[in-house]
């Protein structure tokens, strides 16, 4: 789930958590979440998709859950997902660590500063 020993989300997980951030959704729904807000600059594919949520799951930062109502007719096999309140903090936290990155990286001219 995270890409070193530093403690960083790895750029899947964390896009997972923000997908999540506002409902439940099934992997579709969070793969086309990641995709509509980046525009197309962003995809997952599902081999990751799945591979991500397993490791996530595992760490409990994100957690099975039913459908919401107005979907549990759809199709059963869906499995929907949602963030603990550990995933949300740890969500958090990894995006104060890039708003960090972020302002050091305007400081040194390497973006536009607000």
């Amino acid at each position: 789930m995270t890409n070193s020993k530093a403690g960083e989300l790895s750029h899947v997980s964390y896009q997972i958590l923000v997908a999540l951030g506002d409902s439940p959704k099934h992997g579709y729904g969070v793969m086309r979440d990641i995709e509509t807000r980046s525009a197309g600059r962003m995809q997952v594919l599902p081999g990751t998709l799945y591979s991500t949520i397993k490791k996530m799951l595992a760490h409990g930062v994100i957690e099975e859950c039913a459908p919401p109502a107005k979907e549990r007719d759809v199709d059963e096999r869906r499995r929907y997902y949602r963030l603990t309140s550990r995933g949300r903090e740890v969500a958090s936290k990894e995006t104060e660590r890039m708003a960090l990155l972020v302002r050091i990286a305007r400081k040194k001219g390497f973006a536009p500063a607000r």
